[in-house]
């Protein structure tokens, strides 16, 4: 059954395995190179690139010092509505609260308590509501702090001591300090809400009672009522949201409003509640939160003096509230970021790099394929073809040895000077051979200068012969051409052999590799490798090209002078290159010189020794006669 059929009847296994090629994700594609790599690099290339990856290094640097150092979040900030909240206290430690009276020049009042009556109230009120009758109930309590001059030691904080240290303490009002701290005003909720907590201060003039029977003359206390100011020392918060540890600054400010015995002023204050969310994680999520107060509004009402209050100071929350989220790079977004910033740093660069490096692999391509008549020289691709066949030179010199090295001294004084010429020879031989190799090829000699001209359409002449050669390569590797190629070679199988070459052909073992081919000591196995047939195809990849000259300068010897050349013979000689014939006809001069030169010593050598017999039978003659 033939190939086609079998493949035929198991359908079902060509089933399977079209499903299996579709399914494997991971199949691999074959690999294909050119000028024996599978990648065409150039050391442009591998600069552009570690450039490349320079700038992504030094962004990795930047990025990850701010995640260590927790600088430059994204924040996003949005408003709520509040109504009900948690009770809210304010401690010593993180709200400031004091009072200043003054008159019209802006001096403290002394002995203040003569004069007027400050109250500060925390007051509560609670809606409750009764099921049972369906009425709700509104319940308010206040409690007020006794207050007392501010000393130094009501400051707790160091912007606070900061700030008091600069004001009259002995005319400032304070909340007594053991109070404060036993039991802390709280801030709740708004006026709609349930539960509603708030802080009132109320300044009334000062009257005798029974518990207090202190006061200054009625004409003080209403000469210095008559107009002054009223200050309230209040604590605030600067937003630093770029500081990752205190997003809040703590400061002190004062406010004021003026009074008089005429109106009765009410004033209004709120403060905003601020939420910052913080997500400090370096791979996974990690939620912190910060809270603190920050003065909003400030509203004044004036009316008629209701002789009960000359300032009634509210201060509670503001309706809304604001939430900052911050959210502090991460790891996994760094990687995202230096991805991107790679592709894009590519992108930009292959503009300009990648017409380069297509225009350097063309050059190569078409320096392997075809030769130019040129005459420019240019040091770049001379440098390259130069140290190429040096590399070959040593290659060939490291891996087959020449014999005469394994050769012992002669004793004869003449056939020393034979093995000397011979040596010579052989040197003239591989210095003929490194210059054919270093300067007869005929190839396109660009220089660095060149290759951007060529690349950015300069140069037309050269970009057309590279262009030529390129759209030549391409007729070459046309799938159509290669098919028919092959089909050429296997009808010339037909026509070249009979019918027993032809099933012996057929029968030829595929390549085999050497095992002794990565041995160290290949050099010394290489004579008998060469020996068997089976690893000639991969020994002759292997070959350098200054041996393959060394074995076509020995065939062209025995071609020229074979008498009766075939048609093929003479149609090799016809086409070789003309600098080969050359270099060929030098070797063959050198070594007939050669020969010449040892055919003349052999004479002399030969003259000595009939000589030296001569003499020798002269000698046993006389000793017979004596």
């Amino acid at each position: 059954m033939l190939k086609y059929q079998k493949s035929k009847t198991s359908s079902y296994k060509a089933i399977l395995n079209a499903l299996q090629m579709q399914c494997d994700i991971f199949g691999q594609l074959p690999g294909f190179t050119i000028l024996k790599k599978e990648r065409f690099s150039t050391s442009f290339g591998a600069f552009s690139t570690l450039i490349v990856f320079g700038f992504c290094l030094l962004y990795l640097c930047i990025e990850l010092n701010n995640l260590f150092n927790r600088s430059d979040p994204n924040v996003i900030q949005y408003d709520t509505q509040l109504i009900e909240s948690n009770e809210i206290p304010l401690m010593n430690k993180n709200f400031t609260l004091a009072i200043t009276l003054t008159g019209l020049n802006t001096q403290p009042i002394k002995n203040i308590n003569k004069y007027f009556i400050i109250k500060v109230n925390t007051c509560k009120r609670e809606r409750v509501f009764n099921q049972t009758d369906n009425i709700t109930k509104v319940i308010s309590q206040c409690q007020e702090y006794p207050i007392e001059s501010c000393r130094i030691e009501h400051a707790v904080t160091d912007s606070q001591k900061e700030y008091f240290g600069k004001l009259q303490l002995g005319t400032v009002q304070c909340l007594k300090k053991d109070i404060w701290e036993a039991n802390p005003p709280q801030l709740q909720g708004v006026l709609q809400a349930i539960e509603f907590q708030y802080l009132q201060i109320m300044i009334q003039t000062c009257i005798n009672t029974t518990n207090f029977n202190e006061c200054a003359p009625n004409e003080e206390i209403q000469n210095l009522a008559n107009a002054g100011f009223y200050g309230i020392h209040l604590s605030d918060n600067l937003l630093q949201l770029n500081e990752f540890q205190k997003p809040f600054s703590q400061i002190q400010s004062m406010q004021q409003a003026s009074f008089s015995l005429k109106t009765s002023r009410s004033i209004y204050q709120t403060l905003k509640q601020i939420h910052i969310l913080t997500d400090d994680g370096f791979f996974l999520e990690n939620q912190n939160q910060f809270t603190g107060l920050i003065q909003n509004q400030w509203r004044e009402e004036s009316s008629n003096y209701n002789n009960i209050f000359l300032i009634n100071h509210f201060i509670y929350l503001d309706g809304k509230q604001s939430t900052y989220a911050r959210n502090y790079i991460k790891i996994q977004t760094i990687l995202g970021r230096i991805g991107g910033f790679w592709n894009v740093a590519v992108l930009l660069f292959r503009i300009f790099v990648t017409p380069i490096v297509l225009t350097l692999m063309n050059v190569h391509l078409i320096n392997k394929l075809f030769r130019f008549e040129i005459n420019e020289k240019s040091q770049l691709f001379k440098d390259e073809i130069k140290e190429e066949s040096v590399n070959e030179l040593n290659k060939s010199s490291n891996i087959y040895k020449e014999s005469s090295q394994h050769q012992y001294e002669f004793i004869n004084p003449n056939i020393k000077k034979k093995k000397q010429n011979k040596v010579v020879l052989n040197q003239k031989k591989q210095s003929e051979i490194q210059k054919y190799l270093a300067y007869s090829k005929q190839q396109l000699n660009l220089g660095i200068i060149d290759l951007f001209l060529v690349s950015f359409c300069c140069k037309r002449q050269v970009k057309e012969q590279i262009r030529y050669a390129k759209t030549k390569c391409s007729q070459k590797l046309d799938v159509a051409l290669i098919i028919s190629k092959i089909y050429e070679f296997d009808k010339l199988k037909f026509v070249l052999f009979s019918n027993e070459q032809l099933n012996l052909f057929n029968c030829l073992p595929k390549p085999i590799i050497p095992a002794d081919l990565f041995n160290s000591q290949i050099s010394d196995k290489i004579k008998a490798l060469e020996q068997q047939k089976q690893y000639i195809f991969m020994l002759e990849d292997e070959m350098p090209m200054k041996l393959k000259l060394e074995q076509a300068f020995s065939s062209y010897k025995i071609l020229k002078n074979k008498k009766d050349k075939t048609y093929t013979d003479y149609q090799l000689l016809e086409f070789l290159d003309q600098d080969l014939v050359i270099l060929f006809e030098n070797l063959q001069k050198q070594e007939e010189l050669s020969q010449k030169g040892n055919d003349e010593i052999s004479s002399f050598s030969n003259r000595d020794k009939q000589n030296i017999v001569s003499s020798v039978r002269q000698l046993n003659v006389q000793l017979d006669i004596s």
